[in-house]
């Protein structure tokens, strides 16, 4: 799919802010008569700012190679400075950290909210979808999945952000410590099968409710516990055996032994088929 060229100036209306991070602020907004999210970047890059833009003019091409129902669609882009932002379909449901844990602070933090498993196994088949797409050779490899990077669509359905996306094999490590495989903490060459370890974490969040690790206090804890002490977050006993053997799965300490995302989707819609059956 194309992606449009656009003129920040007369194209572009922002309306409400509807998130903020490292990069800028993500906006509702209007492009072109179509309401969208406009995703508009820091006024400068840090240190050398050519190469900066350099860099992020190749992510936009890797982010306009994406055609899939499961990952949020880039529209066009303004890459003329001071104006550098991204315009993508707008997904109205709010992220999947939300649907978990926004009440759950309203109601105190003793209040967990998990997914109903049916809406849990689609949730994560639809993240599934997306990932295997992602590693499809030349593999892109996300390196921060996590609940706040994933977004529910009017219907439910799960929608991958584009956030972090990266291509080929890299050794730095990046992403959020609670989600980060162990392999990230060590110098260790990062390949794709660091977001089979994240995407365990995230089954464990939506079966639970619960933040990970949320019990330690510093991002160094993290990196303790799970990369020197080789914990995983437990449990519960009443977890579907798949659901727990899937969880085991993908977290294992050897990246080897984590199931590719195309096995991973084939065992969640076995689990589907299961469960409309039983």
């Amino acid at each position: 799919m194309a992606v449009a060229d656009i003129d920040y100036e007369t194209e572009v209306q922002l309306e409400e802010k509807i998130g903020s991070g490292a990069f800028g602020s993500v906006y509702r907004g209007r492009w072109r008569g179509r309401l969208v999210a406009i995703k508009v970047l820091r006024a400068a890059f840090p240190g050398d700012a050519a190469a900066e833009l350099d860099s992020f003019r190749r992510e936009v091409r890797v982010l306009s190679s994406l055609q899939h129902a499961r990952i949020v669609g880039l529209l066009g882009a303004c890459m003329a400075p001071p104006h550098i932002c991204l315009v993508e379909e707008l997904v109205s449901g709010g992220s999947l950290f939300d649907a978990l844990h926004r009440r759950s602070r309203r109601r105190g933090p003793s209040c967990a909210m998990p997914l109903a498993y049916p809406r849990l196994l689609q949730v994560a088949t639809d993240v599934a979808d997306a990932m295997a797409y992602l590693h499809q050779p030349p593999a892109i490899v996300h390196r921060d999945l996590k609940s706040s990077n994933v977004l529910l669509d009017a219907a439910g359905r799960a929608v991958m952000k584009d956030r972090t996306f990266m291509s080929t094999v890299m050794t730095s490590a990046a992403g959020t410590p609670a989600y980060m495989a162990p392999e990230t903490f060590e110098g260790q060459q990062v390949t794709e099968k660091v977001d089979m370890y994240s995407f365990g974490v995230l089954l464990w969040e939506c079966l639970t409710g619960e933040q990970p690790w949320a019990e330690l206090s510093t991002p160094m804890q993290v990196i303790y516990v799970v990369g020197v002490l080789g914990r995983r977050p437990r449990i519960p006993a009443g977890c579907a055996a798949e659901l727990r053997s899937l969880i085991c799965d993908c977290w294992q300490r050897d990246p080897r032994a984590r199931p590719p995302f195309a096995a991973i989707l084939i065992r969640l819609q076995e689990e589907q088929q299961r469960l409309q059956e039983a």
